[in-house]
C-alpha cells in the first residue's frame, strides 16, 4: 500500500498580542431634564417612537406625568473600556 502524500499541518494562528487596556474611569454626574429623559427613552430600540403606533401621544403624556415634579434628574456615564488589538 503507497503512503499518501499529506501536506504539513498548518501552524497555529499567531495570539493576539496582549496589551493593556485602557479604561476611562468617569466620576462626574450629568443633570437631565424632563425633556432629556423622555429623548432617552424614546431613543431605546425596546421604547422607539414608531412601536408605539397611534399610541405614542398616550406613552408620552403618560411618561412625562411620572416625571412632572421629580427632577431635575442624575445620570452617572458607565466606565468605557477599549481593547485594542495590533495585528
Amino acid at each position: 500500500m503507497a503512503a499518501r502524500n499529506r501536506p504539513p499541518p498548518l501552524p497555529p494562528p499567531p495570539a493576539f498580542p496582549t496589551r493593556p487596556e485602557p479604561k476611562a474611569d468617569r466620576d462626574e454626574t450629568f443633570e437631565r431634564s424632563e425633556d432629556d429623559v423622555v429623548a432617552s427613552v424614546f431613543s431605546q430600540s425596546f421604547s422607539a417612537p414608531h412601536l408605539f403606533g397611534d399610541r405614542l401621544p398616550e406613552f408620552e403624556a403618560e411618561l412625562r406625568a411620572l416625571l412632572r415634579g421629580r427632577g431635575p434628574f442624575s445620570e452617572r456615564p458607565r466606565s468605557l473600556t477599549a481593547t485594542v488589538w495590533d495585528v
